[in-house]
Order: C-alpha cells, then structure tokens, then sequence
C-alpha cells in the first residue's frame, strides 16, 4: 500500500511540473496539491448538487 501511495505522489508531481513547465521546489508542490486537490473537490460537490436523486454520482462524474 505504501508504494502504491508513492507511485502516485510520484505520478502527480510529474503531472503538475509537465503542466506548470518549469521546475518546482517540495513546498510548491504542496501548494499545488492542495489547490489542485481543492479545485477537485469543489467539481465533485458541483456535480453532486446538480445531480437529481436518481443518477448515480459515479455515472454524473464520467
């Protein structure tokens, strides 16, 4: 399980510098993380309350 969490903090971190195109430093990765995390969490709770009581939440987020 602990590999498995540093695989995809590793895959992350790739994700976020490809997309930034620059080097960043441990404490701006974790301000990205966050806001990324945040910015994640704010879609879903939009999807959830545009959903009718019908849909399934896994079926509205694809």
């Amino acid at each position: 399980m602990k590999q498995r969490v540093h695989f995809l903090t590793l895959t992350f971190k790739h994700l976020i510098i490809q997309q930034q195109k620059k080097s960043i430093d441990n404490e701006e990765m974790k301000t990205y993380m966050q806001c990324y995390i945040e910015n994640g969490l704010e879609i879903l709770m939009q999807i959830k309350a545009s959903r009718t009581s019908l849909d399934d939440l896994r079926f509205s987020i694809i």
